[in-house]
């Protein structure tokens, strides 16, 4: 049986990925994940069996959300190719999701607070870090934010958040 080269398999799972308006991060991650794991194991996307996913899975030395991120990859991929007819099979499809467990924030204990405001030069960085310490923002929602995100007549601030969710915030 002939079957379509791994390029040809992710030219449509990337096109069926951004029908579905997925992120071209989570698109990128999604393939350089599954390039990773069948070139780890030696095999063809139409080979790997259930076993080879377990045996990957049971020595994968990585922190518990990053190997619940990779399940999720390698579940995205088979799925696809389940669903659009590429394998009669999944061999993803009896493995279970591997348990996460919520990690409690550590949120800057104050008494550091001030001394870390003192070792920034920049104004810019000084209000970075005022930002993630007292509205709670992320990295990446912080180096989203423009002058134009803050209503000084409401003082609120216009966030673009993870998964691309807006959200109006009182300013601190």
């Amino acid at each position: 049986m002939s079957y379509p080269t791994l390029e040809e398999v992710f030219v449509a799972w990337d096109t069926a990925m951004r029908s579905r308006n997925l992120s071209l991060r989570t698109i990128t991650e999604r393939q350089t994940r599954i390039r990773a794991f069948l070139h780890q194991m030696g095999t063809q996307w139409y080979n790997v069996s259930h076993e080879d996913i377990v045996k990957w899975f049971a020595h994968l030395n990585v922190a518990p959300n990053t190997h619940s991120t990779y399940y999720h990859h390698l579940k995205a991929f088979f799925d696809f190719l389940n669903k659009f007819d590429y394998r009669a099979d999944n061999p993803l499809a009896k493995i279970d999701p591997p348990r996460i467990f919520r990690a409690r924030p550590r949120p800057l204990d104050s008494k550091y607070f001030p001394s870390l405001l003192a070792v920034a030069t920049r104004r810019k960085t000084k209000m970075m870090i005022l930002l993630a310490a007292l509205q709670g923002l992320r990295v990446h929602e912080i180096a989203k934010i423009r002058g134009e995100d803050i209503d000084r007549i409401t003082d609120n601030l216009r966030v673009n958040g993870k998964g691309g969710i807006i959200a109006d915030i009182p300013l601190h």
